[in-house]
């Protein structure tokens, strides 16, 4: 296979991703606590997230809510990046939507157990399936959407084609 400008540019874009998601798992429970704090502070002082029937201002409970949230909305959006990354580089590969899909979320997920097996040794960090399966959920979208894209854009060729 032919190695392209536009291949190396795929594969150091998904390996920077992963070493990115690397470098989050690898702050220590404080380190990451104080961003995802930083984070929820600023949707809670800019964005009223709670129905009008409960007027919570300055709650320490619904804080910690958002910052929770916010952890899981990370999770998910990074994996989400990491499924379309994948799925962009194994199309480079195989032109079978299946293969592409299957491979992609397989080498994703796999990913994701290794993100959660490498924070079990990061102090104060934790091995967590509920992250797994976020993560897993992200890949997917990730993938499927991407996906879609590629089918969408192959049948605007083909209609321009039969113009």
């Amino acid at each position: 296979m032919k190695i392209t400008i536009k291949t190396v540019i795929i594969w150091v874009l998904l390996i920077g991703w992963m070493a990115g998601i690397f470098c989050f798992s690898h702050q220590t429970s404080n380190e990451s606590g104080n961003i995802s704090k930083a984070v929820a502070e600023k949707v809670y002082e800019n964005v009223d997230l709670t129905p009008e029937r409960f007027e919570y201002k300055n709650d320490t409970w619904l804080l910690a809510h958002y910052e929770y949230l916010m952890r899981k909305i990370a999770h998910l959006l990074l994996y989400i990046g990491l499924g379309v990354l994948f799925t962009v580089a194994i199309s480079e590969y195989t032109r079978k939507g299946m293969n592409i899909f299957i491979i992609s979320i397989s080498l994703g997920i796999i990913y994701a157990i290794s993100d959660e097996i490498h924070q079990y040794f990061v102090p104060g960090r934790s091995f967590l399936i509920k992250d797994i399966i976020i993560d897993s959920v992200g890949i997917i979208t990730g993938a499927g959407v991407t996906l879609l894209l590629f089918l969408l854009i192959k049948r605007i060729k083909r209609a321009r084609k039969q113009q």
